[in-house]
């Protein structure tokens, strides 16, 4: 028998998987919240040993009556969810590709899946202090912005001359949208405006490439997304 959502406090981990997420049968996406105080949710691409899991997002979390607030780490953005039928999730706020579905209540466990792989209390303190010292080169200078197609690992930023932006997943050569919007440029800062999430994601203008400070990214990539495709645009200096 399934527990109630306010009993979620007297088990470890609970597991949900996203609902009619991708219409790919090799391809899934789940999160587990852990002691109510933490959370990930990630991908599993392919089957058994040769699957490849890539971490969408992880953070800290809070419940506040029938909704949990999850803080990304790497976005710095808050992601809302709704309890409905007293197990399931109703993603209100989310990225793109989850926004407006459902996390379907799978299981319960003892432990974190992928605790070997991510301590999310580790990668928060490194954050916090890689942010600090990212916030610390803002800059107002007149530096040239490249558009086109940026890329670290398996994600993807999409920048184009009509002031439109694409971040993604590209796995498979499959395309998993996170965001879309609007972007803008002020120095050597880029932000990206997310409608889903109402909330702007800033990277900075380096030589040839892109820092990002609060964005969405892979665990255990660089900071930096370099050119992959600039579709013939010119730069912008603004």
């Amino acid at each position: 028998m399934l527990k109630s959502f306010y009993n979620l406090k007297k088990t470890l981990v609970q597991i949900y998987e996203l609902k009619n997420s991708f219409f790919e049968k090799n391809i899934s996406c789940y999160l587990e919240m852990i002691n109510n105080r933490e959370y990930c949710i990630y991908f599993i691409i392919g089957p058994g040993d040769d699957r490849l899991i890539l971490f969408l997002s992880f953070g800290s979390m809070s419940v506040k009556g029938s909704s949990i607030f999850l803080t990304d780490i790497g976005s710095n953005s808050t992601l809302i969810l709704e309890k409905r039928n007293n197990i399931d999730l109703f993603v209100k706020k989310g990225f793109k590709l989850m926004h407006g579905k459902y996390f379907i209540y799978v299981d319960e466990s003892d432990s974190f899946t992928h605790k070997s792989i991510l301590d999310i209390n580790g990668e928060s303190e490194k954050r916090k202090k890689k942010v600090e010292d990212y916030l610390s080169l803002i800059n107002s200078d007149r530096i040239p912005l490249q558009l086109g197609v940026y890329d670290n690992g398996y994600v993807y930023l999409d920048i184009n001359i009509n002031f439109n932006f694409r971040i993604y997943y590209l796995i498979e050569r499959k395309v998993f949208l996170l965001s879309e919007g609007k972007w803008m440029k002020d120095g050597n800062k880029l932000q990206l405006y997310d409608s889903c999430l109402d909330y702007y994601f800033l990277l900075l203008i380096d030589s040839g490439s892109l820092i990002s400070v609060y964005f969405p990214n892979e665990i255990n990539e660089s900071d930096r997304y370099y050119l992959v495709k600039n579709g013939l645009y010119a730069f912008i200096m603004r």
